[in-house]
């Protein structure tokens, strides 16, 4: 007596439906933006941006003169964790130097 055993598995494969994946959304993404103000000097937004942000010693100088030009600059875009993070010990490091540099947490709008 021979038994088939393929054609039992295939009708139990055909019975057997994929799982459905989740739809994750991405989380949002926050920027934290540099503010002019007449106090801070240019090395204090390098060394900020070097010692806070990972930035290069030219990116930071980008950045400061950008601030100093067009009024703000972007430091970086993270998640709201990390954002939050890193605007507070750049703010208490700023503060112990005794600047008055304004910096801000804004949200990105989704790219979808």
């Amino acid at each position: 007596m021979i038994i088939d055993f393929t054609s039992n598995m295939d009708i139990v494969l055909d019975k057997v439906e994929d799982p459905q994946t989740p739809k994750l959304k991405k989380p949002p993404l926050y920027k934290i933006v540099f503010i002019n103000d007449a106090v801070t000097t240019y090395q204090a937004v390098i060394d900020l941006s070097v010692k806070f942000f990972n930035k290069s010693e030219d990116l930071a100088w980008d950045i400061a003169f950008e601030v100093d030009t067009t009024g703000s600059s972007i430091a970086g875009i993270y998640s709201k964790d990390v954002a939050l993070t890193k605007l507070g010990q750049a703010k208490a490091h700023m503060q112990v130097l005794g600047y008055p540099f304004k910096m801000e947490v804004i949200e990105v709008p989704p790219s979808d």
